[in-house]
């Protein structure tokens, strides 16, 4: 269960534990705070390598972050976090099948 002693580290990158609603939308406004600094850092830089491959990095590092939340929550609602291979896989698979 998710203490008022948890940290940021602990919602963000670990993948065991529970995460109640509030604390899972919080990080989700973060996700999208973040998304949109980058989108308007792309507008208004010359899109160079550097930038490229530190937005890169920081994707990937908030994709496997809003994995951990995500499976936290699934967890909360007792549920398994392999759950989210349904939301992320099938529908991936069912679009590659639509355009074969």
């Amino acid at each position: 269960m998710m203490g008022a002693d948890m940290n940021w580290g602990d919602l963000f990158f670990k993948f065991n534990g529970r995460v109640n609603r509030a604390r899972f939308w919080i990080a989700a406004l973060i996700f999208t705070a973040i998304n949109v600094v980058l989108a308007i850092l792309g507008c208004v830089t010359d899109q160079s390598v550097v930038f490229q491959a530190l937005n890169g990095m920081l994707s990937i590092v908030l994709l496997i972050s809003s994995i951990a939340v995500s499976v936290k929550r699934l967890h909360d609602r007792n549920k398994s976090g392999w759950y989210l291979l349904l939301f992320y896989f099938v529908p991936g698979i069912l679009a590659a099948a639509s355009v074969l």
